[in-house]
């Protein structure tokens, strides 16, 4: 009779961790960096998933009708025990501790630097070779009223050159190099790389706006690149090695870039090493918009966009140093064409992020 209880009871144990969530990202025990990006995966399709800080009151992300919940939060410095739970008729909860500290580097603002002066600066080189060409184009600060969240953003603008062909684009990027800079450990194979900041389009839409982030480590150019390709109307992954983009299951209705306010776009993205012994990059989330209370969810009335890029996309390394020592760089691009040919877009409070 003691063996059939302990059996039940080792049974009951098992269904029990068979039916809980699974987390894929950050994993129990482990330190991450803040904002943290948070990752796990109900079985089956439950009728809701919720993340919670464990002893608050309210969640602090809920979604509904799907079995997969990535999001985004800033978490003050500190430990915390997270649950990621979902409802199927019956509520399962799986619970981890994590420990939020600094990211070993954070870039602030950094599109309020001043163009073409000082270390590092904006520069420009056309996006694509022959025939492509490069438009009219320019990006300057703006301190105007509702073009700025935090006194001044920075606007890149093109429009089609006359003349200059049918496909043309230009590629703003600002670089950043530890050697250039001693003492100063900007290169890192970080747990995941983030970018996040605030970003607005007008009205009139390019054929595509694509916003990067290059890490230069070891030798190796991680390169996490996103763009939102209005000519397909998805979110597309650029792969350095084989020099395309590859269209994401991210749509840019699921994930859109705003053209009347500002809204807070997060692009997550992880290193990894393959079986192969070769390095990669795996692009992990779009997240496009920020709760500023809890509890917050998919049904609100404007709600956050959090999606996750699955299946995973994932690209090669090229070997490439940062003018010889390490570092990294982040970008924006604007493709334009015969039927869409002038944009512009607005940034603000850019800043890098490399996690633990």
């Amino acid at each position: 009779m003691k063996f059939f209880s302990l059996t039940l009871i080792a049974f009951l144990c098992l269904i029990a961790n068979l039916s809980a969530t699974v987390w894929n990202y950050p994993q129990d025990g482990s330190t991450v960096g803040n904002p943290t990006y948070f990752d796990c995966t109900a079985p089956d399709n439950p009728n809701y998933m919720k993340l919670w800080v464990h002893g608050s009151s309210t969640s602090i992300w809920t979604v509904h009708n799907t079995n997969h919940l990535v999001f985004v939060y800033l978490l003050p410095n500190g430990t915390y025990t997270m649950d990621c739970q979902y409802n199927d008729g019956t509520t399962h909860d799986n619970f981890i501790t994590i420990t939020v500290t600094n990211n070993p580097y954070d870039a602030a603002n950094v599109d309020d630097d001043p163009y073409n002066q000082g270390m590092p600066y904006w520069e420009q080189t056309p996006g694509c070779s022959s025939p492509c060409t490069t438009p009219d184009f320019d990006t300057q600060l703006d301190t105007s009223s509702g073009n700025q969240t935090d006194g001044q953003s920075r606007w890149f603008s093109a429009t089609l050159h006359s003349g200059g062909g049918g496909f043309q684009d230009v590629f703003f990027y600002e670089k950043r190099c530890a050697s250039l800079d001693p003492g100063v450990g900007i290169g890192e194979r970080a747990g995941r790389y983030m970018v996040n900041f605030n970003a607005k389009a007008s009205s009139s839409l390019p054929r595509a706006f694509e916003w990067g982030f290059t890490q230069w480590f070891n030798g190796r150019n991680y390169r996490m690149a996103f763009q939102a390709d209005y000519a397909s109307n998805f979110w597309r992954v650029y792969d350095p090695v084989g020099n395309a983009w590859i269209q994401t299951n991210v749509t840019l209705t699921q994930a859109p870039i705003p053209t009347s306010e500002f809204k807070r776009v997060y692009l997550v993205g992880h290193p990894y090493t393959d079986s192969g012994g070769n390095e990669r990059v795996s692009f992990d989330a779009i997240q496009i918009g920020e709760c500023t209370s809890a509890p917050c969810t998919d049904t609100d009335s404007d709600p956050i966009r959090p999606v996750a890029i699955s299946p995973n996309v994932n690209v090669g390394t090229v070997s490439e140093s940062c003018f010889g020592g390490e570092g990294n760089s982040q970008s924006v691009q604007l493709d334009l064409d015969s039927t869409r040919t002038s944009g512009k877009v607005w940034t603000d409070k850019y800043y890098v992020h490399l996690q633990p």
